[in-house]
């Protein structure tokens, strides 16, 4: 037999397949039966998601700062000789205070000194905010801040993951983040900012 049609020898009729082709075709070959999810946790309704949410994001490494409200925030925070024209951000308080949208940040070399997103939802269970990728400007932002800070209201608090996702669309981006970059790896001594930012900050509203 010709060796053009040997198709097990990575061959087909018209000449070599493509490997990576080859491997894709084979997982797509593979039928399973689909598997249920696992049960979500029962969640306690005596759970005080403040004093928790607080709890795990100062665990986690961060810094949590709590105001009554929006402008209370903007007097005792932004005002109190923040460099917010070296910020970026994409929310509209800060961009009116000379914040640079991240919408239009481009320059990945450029170093950003701190960005401020909103958050959508704040986890109890571990600490972790819900950024929604409209609240980014770019995926990139998050990651190249030398500090982050987040921005999530009181009422926005939720016990666990499992909420954040039953409410988001299914397929949408979106990042939970809790802490600054972290990694241990080497000998097991903790070094912060080593793929990402090296402080993280929550400010809850609320």
């Amino acid at each position: 037999m010709h060796p053009a049609i040997h198709l097990k020898n990575g061959m087909n009729k018209t000449g070599p397949m493509d490997p990576k082709k080859q491997i894709l075709d084979r997982i797509r070959s593979i039928r399973q039966a689909p598997k249920p999810y696992p049960p979500q946790a029962i969640e306690s309704q005596e759970t005080d998601l403040v004093e928790a949410f607080t709890g795990m994001v100062k665990l986690s490494g961060s810094t949590l700062l709590r105001f009554e409200d929006q402008q209370t925030m903007i007097d005792e925070f932004v005002k109190s000789g923040h460099p917010v024209n070296e910020w970026v951000s994409t929310w509209d308080p800060l961009i009116s205070m000379g914040a640079s949208e991240a919408g239009k940040f481009t320059d990945a070399r450029k170093v950003i000194s701190c960005a401020v997103l909103p958050g959508k939802f704040g986890v109890a269970e571990n600490g972790a905010v819900w950024v929604p990728e409209e609240a980014m400007g770019q995926r990139t932002i998050p990651f190249l801040a030398e500090h982050l800070i987040l921005i999530v209201h009181a009422k926005d608090l939720v016990a666990t993951m499992h909420q954040v996702y039953a409410v988001n669309q299914p397929g949408s981006y979106g990042l939970f983040i809790a802490g600054p970059s972290k990694t241990a790896d080497i000998e097991q001594h903790l070094v912060l900012g080593a793929q990402g930012p090296l402080a993280h900050t929550v400010i809850l509203l609320g």
